[in-house]
């Protein structure tokens, strides 16, 4: 399972996807699968778990089952995966992706508002971030409709709300963790949090 609130490239995240496109085939004949919307011409889809959540981005043109394995992966051109984070009544972001030709179109922050906006999502970052997390993160907060605070999961009530000027996030929390420092900083867990700023409550 990766822990990381990152997006991967598309050669890294080769068995996720292999794995959810056989999700998906299984689901569909199942009908489990909701169509709820679309961004940027690519149909949003919807799979719900027990304790999980799938956004997939597809070009459903291109996952026709007559297509080879190749094509049907290239028709996925984005997810997000949310997991429930226990004890919480946060989704946690488990991993993300977007195609790289899509990038920087703010296809991403689009897929995680609809998360909070549509499904009302309780949206809470990954453990780790990486410089493509922290530029949507940076975008979540730009969004005056949505609140953005940083918590600390070991000590709850050490929590500040995150404000976004000179190009960069601002918190008196140490909100960014990557490989080195996450390690260096077991004692504390914080994370990132998004909800629409008409529920506010910090």
């Amino acid at each position: 399972m990766y822990s990381l609130n990152r997006t991967i490239s598309r050669t890294f995240q080769a068995p996720v996807i292999n794995d959810l496109i056989s999700s998906l085939e299984k689901n569909k004949k199942l009908k489990k699968i909701k169509n709820v919307g679309m961004i940027h011409g690519f149909s949003l889809l919807k799979l719900e778990k027990p304790k999980s959540v799938r956004y997939v981005l597809l070009n459903e043109d291109e996952f026709d089952s007559s297509n080879s394995r190749r094509k049907r992966q290239k028709a996925v051109r984005g997810y997000l995966f949310l997991e429930n984070k226990k004890g919480f009544k946060a989704s946690q972001v488990d991993i993300s992706f977007l195609s790289e030709e899509l990038r920087g179109l703010g296809i991403g922050k689009k897929l995680y508002e609809h998360a909070i906006f549509k499904d009302n999502v309780f949206l809470m970052s990954g453990n780790m971030q990486t410089p493509l997390s922290q530029r949507l993160w940076k975008s979540l907060a730009k969004n005056k409709r949505l609140f953005v605070w940083a918590q600390d999961l070991n000590s709850p009530r050490n929590k500040c709300q995150v404000e976004f000027y000179d190009d960069e996030l601002h918190c008196n929390l140490d909100i960014w963790y990557d490989d080195k420092t996450y390690w260096k900083n077991r004692d504390k867990d914080i994370r990132l949090f998004a909800i629409p700023a008409k529920m506010s409550h910090i």
